[in-house]
């Protein structure tokens, strides 16, 4: 199965067509389909700015416009090295495909320590939340009344 990244972001009429195309696409080539929203990280933003949909297939890449034509022939292009790369046993080629279906020692420990910092970080958000909500002072129509501070004005 191929992994395919599509670069896109909200509200992108082109990325929904792509989709689309990639769907239709899905019997022939099977691939898993990840998408990135560019707009939630700075350097994507700079990397793919106005060039988006951005579609990787292993090493090909296609930038906007995608015609349905360049992505099959993307798509079939990935398909085809990857069945060639098999069938020819490229050592390289096996490890990679190994390593990314072990799971090591730093994986584990990563997420032994993620799950309870993860859930005390949960803990403090559900406490500041209560503390906010049961120190707001209400009216007697249940609207907010803004608190007045007691700190001195600097």
């Amino acid at each position: 199965m191929l992994n395919v990244t599509l670069y896109t972001r909200k509200d992108c009429k082109l990325c929904d067509e792509v989709k689309e195309q990639l769907n239709e696409l899905q019997s022939k080539y099977p691939h898993r389909l990840v998408e990135v929203d560019i707009d939630l990280d700075p350097a994507l933003i700079a990397n793919y700015g106005q060039i988006i949909p951005v579609i990787e297939v292993g090493p090909y890449r296609l930038k906007a416009p995608i015609t349905p034509q360049n992505l099959q022939m993307n798509l079939g292009a990935a398909f085809d090295r990857k069945n060639q790369l098999e069938k020819l046993g490229d050592p390289e080629y096996q490890m990679r495909i190994k390593k990314g279906k072990n799971v090591n020692t730093g994986d584990r420990v990563s997420f032994w320590i993620a799950k309870p910092v993860s859930a005390f970080v949960e803990l403090v958000y559900v406490v500041l939340c209560w503390s906010a909500i049961s120190c707001a002072d209400f009216d007697e129509d249940g609207r907010r009344i803004a608190r007045q501070s007691h700190l001195p004005n600097l």
